[in-house]
């Protein structure tokens, strides 16, 4: 499923999911798989929201696990530093703006600009100061583009390719610029803008920033990956972890064990499509339980990148399994993140295989899948496996 990625805005994949249109919105290309078989090219969330909620339009109990949310809530997540290969920066924020960031006194959201010979054009991180009403709203779905624009800009870090950086005043929402520096090769420029009505205390903290310009990895977004992508690691093995699911009860990589084959779902609450699916993988599981194949979902979102809790993604995960009636563990990425193949998704859901002994197999399935696609993968999956042993 690809995309015309011409001329196209995208906000990050960090915002919720009636937010979340850019084109990686949530994989990386480059990732590996023991069997040989190529990972399949993982689709958009746009592509995502469009296709895969169309097709999930018809699934049974889908209509009874849609949940409210808090835009508030669903800009980037607070942490110590910010690594973002792909836009060629890191960021270390201060202590007083992270505080903020948690309280959701202020949103901080991505959004890029393709260029039309499918490089990356422009890349922004914006900060937005919320009302306590705005903070408060709770809704089902969002047009995205009204809510950001009830927001209060405070100010950008971007990264512009010398086409886009004449439309900077448009792209960052800002007039008043600052160059912080150029990329190695010297076709991006990356500037620092701040707007006229820009609270001064947030303004100040945000100069503190220490920005640092790093080597800036080639954008591909044909394979998924964009300027807020995480870098891939390649892994084969789920290797040893230790953690929870979202209602504590404690789980390692013997789970495995348990099954000749294991269906792994990793998804993030504010997933519309992701949500959706979830009778659909409640019904695989109890079906295909006695047949050897297990199941288990991560909600990768229930923990922010500096390894803390996510109470909100956690307590709608919780509600998740109560309204769909799942039965099956959702469960927290621990600090290994599954050997690091949880690592740098970018297109939700994205789902893979596991057999018994820790070995990731198969192919990788970006997007939803009904019960039916999804029995049919796995019992192609299992007979590939027991003929490869």
């Amino acid at each position: 499923m690809k995309q015309n990625i011409k001329n196209k805005k995208h906000l990050s994949r960090y915002l919720a999911a009636p937010l979340a249109v850019i084109i990686l919105s949530l994989s990386l290309a480059g990732c590996g798989n023991n069997a040989g078989a190529p990972a399949k090219p993982p689709v958009s969330q746009e592509a995502s929201d469009s296709a895969d909620s169309a097709n999930s339009s018809d699934k049974s109990g889908a209509e009874n696990v849609a949940m409210s949310f808090k835009p508030a809530e669903n800009g980037m997540l607070a942490k110590k530093q910010y690594d973002f290969p792909y836009m060629g920066l890191s960021a270390k924020l201060t202590d007083a703006i992270l505080e903020k960031m948690k309280s959701y006194d202020i949103t901080m959201i991505g959004s890029e600009e393709p260029a039309e010979d499918g490089t990356l054009g422009a890349a922004t991180l914006s900060w937005y100061a919320l009302t306590e009403e705005q903070k408060a709203l709770e809704v089902t779905s969002l047009d995205s583009e009204k809510w950001l624009g009830s927001l209060s800009l405070i100010g950008t870090i971007g990264v512009y390719n010398s086409e886009y950086l004449s439309q900077i005043d448009k792209l960052s929402g800002c007039n008043d610029h600052k160059e912080l520096g150029k990329s190695e090769d010297g076709k991006y420029t990356y500037m620092l803008s701040f707007t006229d009505s820009a609270d001064s205390g947030y303004r100040k903290e945000l100069e503190k920033s220490k920005i640092t310009l790093t080597a800036m990895e080639p954008v591909n977004y044909s394979m998924g990956n964009g300027a807020f992508s995480e870098a891939r690691v390649e892994t084969n093995h789920v290797g040893s972890f230790s953690t929870t699911d979202v209602n504590g009860t404690s789980y390692t990589n013997d789970y495995f064990s348990q099954y000749d084959l294991t269906l792994v779902n990793a998804f993030t609450t504010w997933c519309s499509p992701c949500i959706g699916e979830m009778p659909d993988l409640e019904k695989f599981k109890q079906e295909m339980e006695s047949r050897g194949i297990g199941m288990a979902a991560f909600a990768l979102d229930t923990v922010s990148g500096d390894g803390e809790d996510n109470t909100s993604a956690i307590e709608l995960s919780q509600q998740l399994i109560k309204k769909a009636g799942l039965t099956f563990p959702i469960l927290k990425p621990d600090e290994t993140a599954l050997n690091g193949r949880l690592k740098g998704i970018d297109s939700f859901p994205e789902s893979f295989f596991v057999d018994r002994n820790g070995n990731i197999v198969g192919d990788t399935y970006a997007g939803t899948r009904s019960f039916q696609e999804w029995k049919e993968i796995a019992e192609k999956e299992l007979a590939n496996l027991k003929n490869m042993n």
